[in-house]
């Protein structure tokens, strides 16, 4: 119900940035949102760089640590961008900070690269290689996607997750984030977790870095 949600952050690094004038961010327009007349739920754009751990420093201080229950939502996360998501709900879960649910559908693979630099990944104490999602026979037959969200859900750290696929995507099959592991992947899989309200006043969010790494070793880390 409308009255159990007080609003709604919309957050992506490409929104025009609300207090620079005349800033026209990556391109998409903020019009459909502050130009339509009032929401039943206030909308709020912010424009942040989720890979960029000073800003989701900046996120879950200023916004994740509010106290009010606090869902976080992910659609389409295109690569390491499904870890951050839930690196988000298991640091605001964990710390106080009032983080009760997590909604997510996870859209590609991390990119080729990742498994040329060998990347590691750690996220709620589990932890993966680019490489161990692609060895099929390790992963019981599982392509390298299907590998991927068995990592995603274990990485998740509410006893109260599961995953569901709702349906063929409504997309024509031509993602361009789409590589070759993951091209015949047409299913919107969501992923699903929930938690009892906690929020520890203000000590909420304390001794996290809400904005450390999702990968953990590597050649050439970012």
């Amino acid at each position: 119900p409308r009255e159990h949600v007080e609003k709604i952050y919309l957050i992506d690094k490409v929104w025009p940035n609300r207090n620079v004038p005349g800033s026209k961010g990556g391109g998409i327009t903020t019009a459909h949102i502050y130009d339509h007349g009032p929401w039943a739920i206030p909308l709020i754009t912010l424009q942040i760089d989720v890979k960029s751990s000073r800003e989701v420093r900046g996120l879950g201080h200023h916004i994740i640590r509010d106290p009010r229950p606090t869902i976080i939502c992910g659609i389409h996360l295109c690569g390491t961008l499904a870890l951050r998501a839930i690196q988000l709900f298991n640091d605001g879960l964990r710390s106080g900070c009032g983080v009760s649910g997590l909604v997510m559908a996870p859209c590609c693979l991390p990119r080729r690269q990742h498994r040329d630099r060998k990347f590691e990944y750690e996220v709620g104490g589990h932890r993966f290689s680019a490489e161990d999602m692609h060895d099929k026979k390790a992963n019981g037959g599982l392509g390298a996607y299907e590998a991927y969200q068995e990592h995603l859900l274990a990485c998740i750290e509410a006893p109260d997750k599961s995953r569901e696929e709702m349906g063929e995507s409504l997309g024509d099959g031509k993602d361009a984030h789409n590589d070759s592991a993951s091209k015949d992947k047409d299913k919107n899989v969501f992923f699903f977790a929930r938690a009892p309200y906690r929020h520890e006043g203000d000590a909420a969010g304390a001794n996290v870095d809400f904005g450390r790494p999702v990968v953990v070793e590597g050649i050439r880390l970012p």
